[in-house]
């Protein structure tokens, strides 16, 4: 016959129950990780019914994207009769995921033996979003900023340096310019060339249009040679002169640094 005590003891724990009910993402499990509960949250939450959960293994809701070593480490853990607490991605029945900081406590029987594992589960699903968009950004910000450092070094190369010179992109478009570059040209002879240069929408060609003794730039990628572990140079001798490039091996996007020199 039950006494007072165990009365209220037994009510006391249904009201702990419907407390975390309420407030977690809750399963049960037996040792060999077959589901034998689940509350509301985590029907809502995946998207499966209880019928579809209840006697299944644990497996079913276990994301691709988790690592191996994730739930190894999660076993070893529970059944050396520890509490494991980590960050789980789970798999949703329409193949979506959701993101739970998990809590798994194994249930001891009066000999100290394991008779199944329950877990505590909170939804973080929108943090992790909010933290990968913050990624994201830093990373795009960073590539900005260090392409415009690039841009910034570019310049300076070209202005540092007494001779004409021009930076272009893999496509042969122009990119920067110095002063001694724009005075080798005839402003009336050159007039659409120079516009668009100025326009940010000059490219090769047009320099090829103008002086056929510069076609020689079509082919100068194809002899790059190794000059130091900074830049690459390429280089071309011609009876009217000589031809030369550099390319920055950091820059991806082989922006090339063109000099136009006598010999």
């Amino acid at each position: 016959m039950e006494t007072t005590a165990n009365i209220n003891d037994s009510k006391l724990l249904k009201e702990y129950k419907k407390v975390v009910d309420a407030s977690a993402i809750v399963s049960k499990t037996d040792t060999k990780g077959i589901i034998t509960y689940i509350n509301d949250e985590f029907c809502k939450i995946s998207g499966f019914t209880r019928e579809e959960l209840i006697g299944r293994s644990h497996n079913i809701v276990r994301h691709p994207n988790m690592p191996s070593f994730a739930f190894k480490d999660l076993w070893s853990t529970i059944k050396s009769k520890k509490i494991w607490k980590g960050i789980v991605e789970n798999l949703k029945k329409d193949g979506g995921s959701y993101f739970v900081k998990a809590t798994i406590v194994p249930v001891l029987d009066e000999d100290d033996n394991i008779i199944e594992f329950i877990g505590l589960r909170e939804d973080i699903t929108e943090l992790i979003q909010k933290e990968k968009e913050i990624e994201r950004l830093n990373g795009k910000n960073l590539k900005a900023v260090t392409d415009k450092a690039f841009e910034l070094n570019t310049k300076q190369i070209l202005k540092s340096i007494p001779v004409p010179l021009i930076s272009i992109d893999k496509n042969d478009n122009i990119l920067h310019y110095n002063d001694d570059f724009f005075d080798l040209f005839d402003i009336d002879i050159a007039n659409n060339f120079l516009t668009n240069l100025t326009n940010d929408c000059a490219n090769i060609e047009e320099i090829i249009e103008l002086d056929k003794s510069v076609d020689c730039l079509i082919d100068w990628k194809d002899e790059l040679i190794a000059f130091n572990d900074d830049y690459d140079v390429s280089f071309k001798n011609e009876s009217n002169g000589r031809r030369f490039s550099l390319r920055l091996k950091e820059d991806k996007e082989s922006t090339f640094i063109v000099a136009f020199m006598n010999g």
